[in-house]
């Protein structure tokens, strides 16, 4: 709130030298920088051209020689407003300014109305400068409580932060393992699978080298029924060849190789079975036979897992 010294020095440089009051469309000569009226600078010009000297420091200037101060006239414009008098309220019962303030019940009374209460009055001044005080106490209280939670926000951002970089470092360490497993898991499906078809090949083989040996044998009994049926003669003529030749042949047993050249090989299909243990980045797969490289990269990658029970 501006003071009474302060409103009086700013009234004394919005008032112009000439004519003792506030500036009128303030203009400023241009070589000493001094401020008048434009009226009053014209009324002091020594000549009807407009030449004169200023009215403070007596500096000659020529016709013309000020500009209008914008800026100034704004200025007065609001020290205007600061120097009219502040209206004093007035009690609308008594007509009397109201100058005195009743703590109890916290209004503002007139002399009059503070004689016909109970309630003892103080003046405003020395009211209002208890409950400036009491602001001023519970805005300390304010601030210092700010003061204090800014600290505890600041501190626990700056764990939080601490937080979020271990959480986005984690992440980056999961989906590498995650890339390097599906890469693995990969190249061992790609092997299963070759390994499935070898198997199918081998068992569609064997299938057709049982089904021939079958047909060999049943061409073997139907030579020999039409063997019995032949007379004495006929029978006799080439038996001991016949029995040399069919006597001692032997079929495969189903479901062994037959050709020794494509030996089959057995195989198991695996049983994958992650157990997600609390860390994260640590899976445990029990599927693998020693030495595959689905094992051996995982060993790599620093993720346990337990003894392989089947594998191809």
């Amino acid at each position: 709130m501006a003071t009474g010294k302060t409103v009086a020095s700013l009234q004394d440089e919005a008032t112009c030298a000439v004519c003792l009051d506030f500036f009128q469309d303030p203009v400023m000569l241009l070589g000493c920088g001094h401020n008048f009226c434009r009226g009053c600078i014209e009324r002091v010009s020594s000549d009807a051209e407009g030449a004169g000297s200023c009215p403070q420091c007596r500096l000659s200037f020529s016709p013309g020689d000020f500009r209008p101060n914008r800026q100034l006239a704004n200025v007065v414009v609001a020290v205007r407003e600061l120097a009219k008098p502040v209206a004093e309220e007035i009690c609308q019962r008594h007509r009397q300014p109201l100058t005195l303030f009743c703590r109890q019940d916290g209004i503002l009374l007139c002399g009059s109305c503070a004689e016909n209460r109970a309630h003892p009055a103080v003046p405003l001044e020395e009211a209002a400068r208890e409950y400036r005080e009491q602001f001023k106490a519970s805005l300390k209280v304010l601030q210092e409580e700010d003061e204090r939670l800014s600290g505890l926000v600041a501190s626990a951002e700056e764990t939080r932060q601490e937080m979020l970089t271990r959480v986005d470092a984690e992440k980056q360490k999961l989906l590498a393992v995650l890339e390097g497993l599906r890469r693995v898991l990969g190249e061992e499906e790609s092997r299963f699978l070759t390994r499935l078809c070898q198997l199918r090949r081998g068992l569609e083989e064997q299938q057709r080298g049982e089904a021939a040996e079958l047909a060999r044998l049943r061409q073997r009994c139907s030579e020999l029924q039409a063997k019995c049926r032949q007379g004495d003669g006929d029978l006799l003529r080439d038996a001991q060849i016949t029995l040399n030749r069919y006597r001692g042949q032997k079929s495969a047993a189903p479901g062994t190789p037959v050709w020794g050249q494509n030996p089959l090989v057995w195989v198991s299909l695996p049983h994958l079975h992650p157990f997600p243990t609390p860390h994260p980045g640590n899976f445990c797969f029990q599927a693998w036979g020693e030495g595959d490289a689905l094992s051996q990269s995982v060993v790599a990658m620093g993720i346990s897992h337990p003894e392989p029970s089947l594998g191809i």
